[in-house]
């Protein structure tokens, strides 16, 4: 994501970011500390708030706006004598060279080589591609089991992007350690206007289970094309997938959407914090709240933790405090959020999701599940 040269000096420059955007690297945005006054603490953000991936990154504005508003109610960052926080707004326009920077936070981005070469101010909360991949598949084998319906036959689609790519990776070489056939592996254009040939390819192939990793618009049509066609599967699940968990999707879907699974990034449906966070967010902005946006408010309190314990705008000492975060008090499916030395959350990991009674309900595992999954899916069997 940086020059050569950039690289091999481990240097950043004073604008650093915080990644934000659908799952992709291409759809990056991020918050960064540019510059403190004595009030005031100024965050950039860059998000693809025109293009195909607008309606994600408003999503994600929302919870880095809602996190804004309770940081400054509550006092500010105290440590900075109760500086407030003022975000700035850029836009990727979905284009990877607008968004390609170093970053201080990643946010709602699972492509595993965000962190890699050395990137010593790069961190992600939420799992990479390959914990999310292995997590989601290794859960829905589990459930299979205990439903003793085995999955032996898999297909996979995933828009051709990095984002996409890397999730059909994982699911073809996790193949041969899990014991199931891939049967077919489909990348496709997110712009695509018609899925049917390829979905009809999927048909023919007789899976147990189709996996589908994309952003919004092209898994709502996805699914749609799969039910017409009767694709006949167990169940159609969604692997980081930007719509198969999405309130408002399912709002306006509920038929279509019943019983669909996705393996995400989530909120700790246990969590009173959590509740609460929902709550204040069906208020401020009339809709319930999403993965996108549950990362985008988190990652501001993991920025807020770090410049209480930094008591400075110095970028190192900023840098420092991210790279001790061990951060409790936070609303996501894991115990803690801290950091290895490559950057990666070794808390996170993703819930498996199932849309029951129109609404999405976490089913694993256990610990945070507030419903039994239902499986295998009859009304995908055609």
């Amino acid at each position: 994501m940086i020059d050569d040269r950039r690289k091999r000096s481990g240097h950043v420059s004073r604008r650093a970011f915080l990644k934000v955007g659908g799952v992709a690297v291409a759809t990056a945005g991020f918050p960064a500390v540019l510059r403190a006054q004595t009030r005031e603490v100024k965050v950039g953000y860059i998000l693809p708030v025109t293009g195909p991936l607008a309606f994600e990154a408003a999503l994600a504005l929302n919870g880095l706006t809602l996190a804004t508003d309770e940081i400054n109610a509550g006092g500010g960052i105290k440590s900075l004598g109760g500086a407030k926080i003022t975000l700035l707004p850029g836009d990727t326009q979905n284009k990877v060279e607008l968004g390609n920077s170093e970053a201080f936070l990643l946010l709602a981005a699972v492509a595993d080589n965000l962190t890699e070469g050395g990137l010593k101010y790069t961190f992600r909360m939420q799992p990479n591609g390959k914990a999310m991949a292995s997590l989601t598949v290794s859960n829905m084998f589990e459930m299979a089991k205990n439903a003793n319906v085995p999955i032996r036959r898999v297909a996979m689609m995933h828009e051709e992007g990095n984002f996409g790519t890397t999730m059909g990776n994982h699911v073809e070489a996790f193949a041969k350690t899990m014991g199931y056939e891939l049967v077919q592996r489909i990348p496709y254009n997110l712009r695509s206007p018609d899925l049917t040939s390829e979905l009809s390819k999927v048909k023919a192939s007789r899976p147990d289970l189709l996996i589908v990793s994309g952003y919004y618009g092209d898994s709502k049509l996805i699914a749609e094309t799969a039910a017409k066609l009767k694709i006949g599967v167990n169940a159609l699940v969604g692997l980081a997938n930007a719509a198969y968990s999405n309130p408002k999707f399912i709002a306006e879907n509920r038929e279509l959407t019943e019983q669909l699974f996705d393996g995400n990034y989530w909120h700790n449906p246990q969590s009173p914090r959590a509740r609460a966070v929902f709550d204040a967010y069906q208020k401020k902005f009339g809709t319930t709240m999403s993965n996108h946006s549950v990362q985008g408010y988190e990652v501001m309190f993991v920025l807020r933790d770090a410049l209480e314990r930094a008591g400075s705008m110095d970028r190192d000492k900023l840098r420092e405090a991210i790279a001790k975060t061990n951060l409790t008090d936070q609303i996501l499916t894991q115990e803690s959020i801290r950091f290895d030395e490559a950057g990666e959350d070794i808390y996170a990991m993703p819930a498996l999701i199932q849309v029951q009674n129109g609404k999405p309900v976490v089913v694993g595992p256990a610990k945070y599940a507030e419903a039994k999954p239902i499986f295998p899916v009859l009304k995908w069997k055609g």
